[in-house]
């Protein structure tokens, strides 16, 4: 990476991956000046792939997430670093205070023959400031 992390053009990244028997989701979503999105189903790149509140879809898939436990949400520099004094100092500023929500859920992966999925998900939302 040729830009430091602190000076990415970035306003929110939503990111995650689903794990199912047999079937894979990832997905990156970056928002800011310019939008960039990544989304991966079982090792494939797709396009088309709308985020919702509650989930995602694409073209005959629907994943659905449910509420989930919050694994973390804060400023980074209280949530990963709140005791790493030395590693806290380098970081870059604008990274200490990102906000960031994560957490782990239930999901439900419909395809287009209507069979269903069931596995668990990561996903977070950070937001730079």
């Amino acid at each position: 990476m040729t830009l430091p992390p602190g000076r990415l053009p970035l306003r929110e990244l939503h990111w995650g991956r689903f794990l199912a028997a047999g079937e894979s989701c990832v997905w990156i979503r970056w928002r800011g000046p310019s939008e960039r999105q990544w989304f991966f189903h079982s090792g494939r790149a797709v396009e088309g792939v709308v985020l919702e509140g509650d989930g995602l879809r694409w073209p005959g898939h629907r994943l659905h997430l449910e509420r989930g436990v919050t694994l973390r949400s804060g400023r980074v520099g209280e949530t990963v670093f709140p005791r790493a004094g030395f590693l806290r100092r380098l970081m870059p500023e604008a990274l200490i205070h990102v906000q960031e929500t994560k957490w782990c859920s239930r999901g439900v992966l419909v395809d287009e023959h209507g069979g269903r999925h069931e596995g668990w998900a990561i996903h977070e939302v950070a937001v730079f400031r």
